[in-house]
């Protein structure tokens, strides 16, 4: 019986021990399992983050081009305006200097207008000189001719007055 007893515990001893085993078995395959799952969510974590990173990257990039070109247009349209404030500054300079030559022309003819007016002021001074000369000349040998009219009357009446004695 005492032999009988020891086998038993022996039995037992040795079940328990294969279920501890067991146990242990299970454990281990689940704690490898959860370190697995762990590694595999870390790996997945680091694409995830890694692809972040890139698109923010990528994102980056988009934005320093839209401002670069953003610049460029601003720096053309600074140009455009530079180039057309300058054309319109070179047509208003045309514009003036056409002006000034259009006044120097009108300004010629005025000079040479008021020297023909001139001219014809003192010709007609002069005619007006000459008419005058002319009529005093005129006016004397008219007074002449009366003078010499009147002496052969006064001549002809003492000779008529003689021929009556």
């Amino acid at each position: 019986a005492k032999a009988k007893k020891a086998e038993e515990e022996a039995a037992a001893a040795k079940k328990a021990k294969e279920e501890a085993e067991a146990k242990a078995k299970v454990e281990a395959e689940a704690r490898k399992k959860a370190e697995e799952e762990a590694a595999a969510a870390k790996k997945a974590k680091e694409e995830t983050a890694a692809k972040a990173a890139a698109e923010a990257e990528v994102r980056i990039k988009a934005e320093e081009k839209a401002k670069a070109e953003a610049e460029a247009k601003k720096t053309e349209e600074i140009a455009a305006a530079a180039k057309r404030a300058k054309e319109e500054a070179m047509a208003i300079a045309e514009a003036k200097a056409k002006k000034a030559e259009e006044e120097t022309v009108a300004a010629k003819e005025a000079q040479e207008e008021a020297k023909a007016r001139k001219k014809a002021e003192e010709e007609a001074a002069a005619a007006k000189r000459a008419k005058e000369v002319a009529k005093a000349i005129a006016d004397a040998k008219a007074k002449k001719a009366e003078e010499e009219a009147a002496e052969a009357a006064a001549a002809k009446k003492a000779a008529a007055k003689k021929a009556k004695e």
